[in-house]
């Protein structure tokens, strides 16, 4: 009975046409999903955001390759503008944050919170996998079957 819930509840939750999914994805219902009118995420077959994760499309480009996935915590934020790309056979480990824009430095007799959004965008390719903690700012690339070290104690 609460695996017939489940599928419903999450099968409501895509009805956003800003949102395109193939089979078998896989979205907690504890993890929370902002797409602006002028966003879009797109979830490829077999992706998979676990337990209290931050998908934030905004007004951008947020896509999750096939066989993905996204472990608990993270926070991916595509930014304003801009487009965040992840790759097929991903994965991503807890508590990593992803954010695909930045602030202008140049302007400095303007408050910070006034001053510019730059937005380069983030890619990462194929078969990548992304340790614990690890913060990914906009402009950076990461070429297929890196392995981003994370927070080591």
């Amino acid at each position: 009975m609460n695996s017939i819930i489940k599928k419903i509840i999450n099968k409501y939750r895509f009805l956003n046409k800003n949102i395109e999914y193939s089979k078998n994805v896989t979205v907690s219902l504890l993890s929370k999903i902002r797409i602006l009118k002028e966003g879009k995420l797109i979830l490829n077959e077999n992706s998979v955001i676990y337990d209290g994760c931050l998908i934030d499309a905004g007004k951008s480009l947020l896509k999750i390759g096939k066989n993905t996935k996204i472990h608990r915590l993270c926070t991916l934020s595509a930014g304003k503008y801009s487009k965040l790309i992840i790759g097929d056979n991903v994965l991503i480990a807890e508590k990593t944050s992803i954010f695909a824009s930045n602030h202008q430095f140049k302007e400095k007799d303007i408050l910070i919170n006034n001053r510019a959004v730059i937005s380069k965008g983030i890619t990462i390719k194929d078969d990548v996998w992304i340790g614990v903690g690890c913060i990914i700012l906009d402009g950076v690339t990461i070429e297929n079957g890196c392995v981003i070290g994370g927070e080591v104690l």
